[in-house]
Formats: structure tokens, sequence, C-alpha cells
């Protein structure tokens, strides 16, 4: 897989082009009326939990009970013929449930009929016994503790060099070396980690077992392979981050050898790299917004492609592990579809502005910022 920019088409309703203040935006294919839905995505990319809410929130429908501990797990009798044919050495005494809670039966055996989904099981759950192992056995924060002193004296226009160095090394030096190791051995270089790069491995792995998934041609992987990647910039201003894919990727490498033949830095950095610009979060469903939990992020690649505006013709609306994308006011053709990034329309402008340049990396100029400016 490489990663590209190519024509992409996600919905019969809008075409995907460049515009004309730059980037790429959505413009409607025909005259559309309020309350159409223009995209419905069910199948993400990849989706990260955060730890706190990790047992509070199904991994299927993504329903979340206000705390409620999700009572449903993986047991061994769903998972011991499917591991049997991967040749797994783990047995019914060492399962831990690779991780996952569902809300209902009817949720886990959904998640459990996916294509192959024995493979992301296995990862999940090796990830999981050797990151509580190293709980048990160290303090697990990250291993340097200066990495903001070790970045502040680096200007911003020269962190790309600094970036590209990094990957080098990992690249000509690090893997070279890793792969020439045996496993057992190659398992003792797992670096420490904590519970945000755990969520992480976690996420690459799914995007990594989805992709593997699509056809060559298959809309998902086309709109994937095109979505701007925010590294550099999310790297610049939160430098610790440089830190954070090596460990990660450290992980991936080491304990998903079904993945090394794929596994290049440059493809699993537009994984992260997509992540840092084009992730939807996952909110509690209520009907106050204010009082709302953020419950973590995914990425829906045919919906990424909307651009932002302080006065939205798109309204997206979460239901259940699906998100739908309608208008809330007629539109003409050629009209820009644009969407609420982050539910930040009741602030002023200023604030708005704000959340947007040191999220998105953008001045917003929407006619509604443009007139209160």
């Amino acid at each position: 897989m490489t990663v590209e920019e190519q024509e992409v088409q996600v919905s019969e309703n809008f075409r995907i082009k460049r515009a004309i203040y730059g980037g790429r935006a959505c413009y409607a294919s025909s005259d559309l009326k309020k309350d159409s839905c223009v995209l419905e995505v069910s199948d993400y990319m990849g989706c990260a939990i955060l730890y706190e809410f990790r047992k509070e929130v199904c991994h299927w429908c993504l329903s979340y009970n206000y705390g409620t501990m999700m009572k449903i797990k993986i047991n061994w009798a769903d998972v011991a013929d499917m591991f049997s044919e991967l040749h797994s050495k783990i047995s019914a005494k060492q399962y831990k449930g690779s991780g996952l809670w569902f809300c209902t039966e009817e949720c886990k055996r959904s998640f459990l009929h996916q294509k192959n989904i024995a493979e992301l099981l296995l990862l999940y759950e090796t990830v999981l016994v050797h990151f509580q192992s190293m709980q048990r056995h160290h303090n697990c924060v990250a291993e340097d503790t200066h990495v903001e002193e070790k970045y502040a004296q680096i200007e911003a226009s020269k962190m790309q060099n600094v970036i590209e160095k990094r990957w080098e090394e990992i690249e000509l030096n690090w893997i070279p070396k890793a792969a020439k190791m045996k496993q057992t051995k190659l398992i003792n270089e797992l670096p420490k980690i904590d519970e945000d790069s755990y969520s992480s491995i976690r996420f690459v792995l799914e995007c990594i077992f989805n992709l593997k998934q699509q056809e060559k041609d298959s809309i998902k992987l086309n709109a994937w392979k095109s979505l701007q990647s925010n590294e550099v910039e999310k790297i610049t201003t939160f430098p610790v981050l440089l830190d954070h894919q090596m460990v990660v990727f450290k992980w991936v490498y080491i304990l998903a050898p079904n993945f090394r033949n794929i596994l290049t830095p440059a493809f699993f950095r537009h994984i992260l790299g997509s992540e840092y610009g084009n992730s939807f979060g996952i909110w509690e469903i209520a009907e106050e917004s204010d009082s709302r939990e953020y419950l973590g992020y995914m990425v829906l690649p045919e919906a990424s492609y909307f651009n932002h505006s302080c006065d939205p013709n798109v309204q997206k609306k979460r239901v259940g592990r699906t998100f739908k994308y309608s208008l809330k006011r007629d539109v003409e053709q050629d009209e820009e579809l644009c969407i609420d990034y982050r539910e930040i329309l009741n602030l002023d402008v200023a604030d708005r502005r704000k959340i947007l340049k040191s999220n998105w990396f953008f001045e917003c100029r929407c006619s509604r910022c443009v007139s209160e400016l």
C-alpha cells in the first residue's frame, strides 16, 4: 500500500475537488433539500476508547450509560476454534478477553462475525498480556521524562528534518537489526508504555487490520490513502508525540509479525498523521452537548473531506456506531458542504478561531468569522 493523493468520490450527493482557497472540499452534486442525508458511515478504519472508559463503552455499538460497567466479555468458547486455526498457544486459563467489552450478547456476536476477526483478537490479546506484565513489573511512564526540554531548542522550521532523521534511524538501523532477532529475544526490546500508548497501539493495529480487509479499489481504502496528514504540524506543537510514535511503531512491529510486510515507516506515519487531522470524537449521546463525556476517537475516511464552517450547512450525528451527515438547510448545486469540527458554535469568534488553529492548524475564514471579525 502506498500513501497517495488521487481522485476520491464517496457519495453521489457531493463531489470532492480542489477548493479555490486550497485543499479539498465537498460540493453538492445537485440541489438538495433540508434534512437530506448526504452521507452515512458505519464502518470506521480505526477506533480508540479512552482508557478511563474502556470498560464502560461497548466496543461495537459505542453505547455508554453514565459510567455503568459493560458486563459482556469475549470468553474462551467464543475464540477457541478461531485461535486454534491460527496455531495460537494461548490456553483457556490464560485468555483475558482481548480487552474488549460489550453491552449485549448481540453486539458481541456482531463484532465476532467480522471477516478474519480472529487475527485482530489475537493481536489485542498479545498486546494486553505484555502491557499488563509490564505494569506489574515496572512503573509504566514515559521513559524520557525530559522530552519537552529535548526539543525546546529546535526551531519549528527545522522540526520536519528532525522527524525525518528519527524515522531514517528506524528504517535503516532499528528495523534491520530487529528483523535478524528471534521473536523471543525481540520481545525483550519492547519499550515501556503508558495507557495512552497502549490505546494508540490498539488503534494502529485495528487500522492495519481493516486496511488489509479492503478490496484494492474500495471507496474506504481510496479515501484513506488520500487523507491529509497533519504529522509535522502536530509534532511541532506537541514534540512528545515523536517519541510516542517511535514507541508505538516498535510495539506493533514486534508483536504483529504478520503485518511487517506492509508496516513501513511511511505507511505507519500516514495512519497516525491522518488521525491527527481527521479523527472524529466519540461523544456520549445526550441532549445537552456541554455535559457530554468525550469517550474516544475514530477515523472515518469517507467523512473526512468535509471542511469546517462556523455556520455549517451539514449536521453530523452519531446513532450507535453509525455517523449520519444531514443537511441543516437547503443547498444549491456546487455549494460547499461544511460541518462543525468540534461543536464550538456557541463560542465567540476569537475562541473559535483559537481552538481551530491549535487543533487543525488553520485560520478560520468562514463567512461567519469574517462578518464577526
